[in-house]
């Protein structure tokens, strides 16, 4: 059963049919990849109805939604988990907030996710985040991979035709907020048996 969010389920088709550098993830459709995934990274104990694995990273980190309480995967957050034991985060509050992200690398993703939590406790951190992850830093990353990378701009053409956002938003605004909304997440995954 192919358990991705419908709103990923284009950009899931789409690295299907094009084997493109720039997109880091790769989609977990089958349930024996996925228990093979989660058992790469010592997690055999988890209930996947609530944590629903559909990426990995280069094998850096587990992306997945969480459907906590009942929240249905089309609207669940998604969060990365890294196979380090670094801090495990909300990315997203929700599909549509992880698509308006895709612009950035994953790792950059990651990075600034890691960036905000840890400046959490500090206002000025916080304004310097603010200021650093703002809308211009998406222009600033498409200018530069677009003059780089043939692949990115296949994939920023295919993302701009296919992927429909209601409105722009910084990547600071997204990550920040899916963070705030779901402090527990980090106390979760813990409680569920994962080693981090």
């Amino acid at each position: 059963m192919n358990k991705i969010p419908t709103q990923i389920q284009p950009l899931f088709e789409f690295s299907k049919k094009n084997n493109l550098s720039c997109i880091e993830l790769r989609f977990i459709s089958d349930e024996n990849d996925r228990t093979s995934l989660l058992e790469h990274f010592g997690i055999s104990n988890i209930n996947k109805e609530e944590f629903v694995v559909w990426g990995e990273l280069q094998s850096d980190n587990i992306v997945l939604s969480w459907c906590k309480e009942g929240i249905e995967l089309d609207n669940a957050p998604i969060a990365f988990i890294d196979n380090e034991c670094a801090p495990v985060s909300v990315v997203a509050s929700n599909p549509d907030d992880f698509l308006k992200l895709l612009p950035l690398n994953l790792r950059s993703i990651a990075l600034i996710t890691s960036n905000i939590n840890s400046f959490l406790s500090n206002s000025e951190k916080m304004k310097w985040a603010e200021n650093e992850y703002s809308l211009d830093y998406i222009k600033e990353t498409i200018e530069y991979y677009s003059d780089t990378d043939i692949d990115y701009e296949i994939f920023l053409e295919w993302y701009n035709n296919n992927i429909k956002l209601s409105q722009k938003e910084s990547p600071y605004n997204i990550i920040n907020k899916a963070i705030v909304a779901f402090p527990d997440f980090h106390d979760r995954i813990r409680q569920a048996g994962l080693p981090f």
